[in-house]
């Protein structure tokens, strides 16, 4: 932070960095903060996503695909995402509440580092599953085109575009101090740019729950099958929720004196739709896994299925048909004609592989005549 407009001697500590409202007193011991849902919502999140990306590389481990290797990379990111989130829980207050000494070099910077690294976890997860789709339903050129479509669309949004902007608006100018991020940011410009990016999100979003369903729709399924296929993918819509609170974070902060506050929210928004779309392209390989090693454990055996194996097994006249348990099996058919049954009367169209299923900013500036700084991208 820049205290050039202060007297010479203030302590800045003993400053709060926004105007309260009226009749509100600022509160540096004990605040009203949002800790506890900055700290509890992305633990609960990404515990889920490494289950699931674990499940998933396990029961690909023998045939790897892109899908699987951009979803392990997105994972990777969203646990430095994570960490990046977490180390900003005494910002998680009212503007106001914030002292204004905390303002150092050292926030922008972490600041810049969170929306990057957010960018590439965002192209990533989201890549990860048109690359699924290409797996399973890439049934015509259309299809096809679609899916690269959004592959393209994606690392337009998230990494050509983005990356460039985030520089320029959230770095400092060449021979600059870190500080003047704080003090001459960019937010406006860059808060316009972040409802745009959350529209396009948005879009993007739909796009890929949409996306798979007429395919489904096509398969000769009875409608209560068709409706479980559908509903793997029916938690991508939580991811496009996040992303329209985060648009409604972003048009708040365009006219806010408590900028800290609806950040910190904003940040939930987005770990909230980068681990769910994760764990949307982990689905598959997760029920996977679940069929494949899970019934091998003798706690989640049915005792009448362990009745019908034993006497089954005596049965010298019946051949012995039981897979070994490190063998590889047929994991998409395996989902699909187990879990929902994924079937079509012609296979070779249909194009169902046989391969293991692999299965965003910063407050608007706030609204004080002595801090301003900048804002995330992503």
């Amino acid at each position: 932070m820049d205290g050039s407009s202060w007297p010479p001697g203030t302590d800045l500590c003993d400053i709060p960095s926004g105007t309260p409202p009226e009749g509100v007193i600022p509160n540096f011991e004990n605040p009203e903060t949002l800790v506890s849902v900055l700290i509890s919502v992305p633990i609960l999140l990404e515990v889920i996503l490494v289950v699931f990306t674990a499940c998933r590389i396990f029961a690909n481990k023998r045939n790897l695909l892109l899908s699987d290797h951009f979803v392990l990379v997105a994972a990777i990111l969203s646990i430095a995402h994570t960490g990046l989130l977490v180390s900003q829980t005494k910002y998680a207050r009212h503007q106001w509440d914030v002292r204004a000494c905390w303002y150092t070099e050292g926030y922008p910077k972490l600041l810049f580092c969170q929306e990057i690294v957010a960018a590439f976890t965002l192209f990533f997860s989201k890549a990860s599953i048109f690359l699924l789709f290409q797996q399973l339903f890439e049934v015509t050129n259309r299809m096809r085109i679609a899916i690269r479509g959004g592959i393209i669309f994606t690392a337009l949004l998230y990494i050509i575009i983005n990356i460039p902007l985030g520089a320029i608006l959230n770095a400092p100018r060449a021979g600059r101090s870190w500080t003047t991020v704080i003090t001459e940011g960019h937010s406006v410009k860059v808060l316009i740019w972040g409802v745009i990016q959350s529209v396009l999100a948005i879009g993007l979003d739909l796009f890929i729950f949409i996306l798979p369903i007429p395919v489904i729709m096509k398969l000769h399924l009875s409608t209560r099958k068709k409706v479980r296929l559908i509903a793997v993918f029916t938690t991508a819509l939580i991811g496009v929720l996040a992303c329209v609170l985060s648009l409604v974070y972003r048009i708040q902060a365009l006219d806010t004196n408590d900028g800290t506050w609806k950040y910190t929210a904003l940040l939930i928004c987005n770990l909230v739709e980068i681990d769910v779309a994760i764990i949307v392209s982990c689905t598959p390989g997760f029920a996977n896994f679940t069929k494949v090693y899970m019934s091998k454990i003798n706690i989640f055996k049915s005792p009448r299925r362990d009745i019908n194996y034993d006497v089954e097994s005596k049965d010298p006249n019946k051949p012995r048909t039981g897979r070994r348990f490190g063998k590889p099996r047929d994991y998409l058919s395996l989902w699909a004609q187990d879990t929902y049954n994924i079937q079509s009367t012609s296979a070779t169209r249909v194009g169902i592989s046989t391969e293991p299923v692999s299965s965003h900013s910063m407050p608007s500036t706030p609204q004080y005549s002595e801090v301003r700084y900048g804002s995330s991208v992503v």
